[in-house]
C-alpha cells in the first residue's frame, strides 16, 4: 500500500480521495492533503496538513512515499 499526499484545489483533492477509496485494489491510501486556502481542517476525513509550500515537510511527517497533484 502506497501512502499518498494529495496536493491541489480543495474540490479536486476531495474528488481524488473519493476515487482512490472506490478503487482499493490500486493500493493507494491518502494520508494527508496540502491545500492552499482550505475551508476546514480536513477533506473527506483526510487531514489538511499545510499548503503547497509544505509538501516535502508533510511527506516526512506522515511517512508518505507518493504525491498526487490535482487541478490547481
Amino acid at each position: 500500500m502506497q501512502r499518498v499526499v494529495v496536493v491541489g484545489l480543495e474540490r479536486s483533492v476531495a474528488e481524488i480521495i473519493r476515487t482512490m477509496r472506490r478503487e482499493p485494489h490500486a493500493g493507494l491510501e491518502v494520508v494527508a492533503a496540502c491545500i492552499d486556502r482550505p475551508r476546514g481542517e480536513d477533506v473527506e476525513g483526510v487531514p489538511v496538513m499545510g499548503d503547497s509550500d509544505h509538501v516535502l515537510d508533510v511527506l516526512t511527517k506522515v511517512d508518505a512515499d507518493t504525491v498526487a497533484v490535482t487541478a490547481w
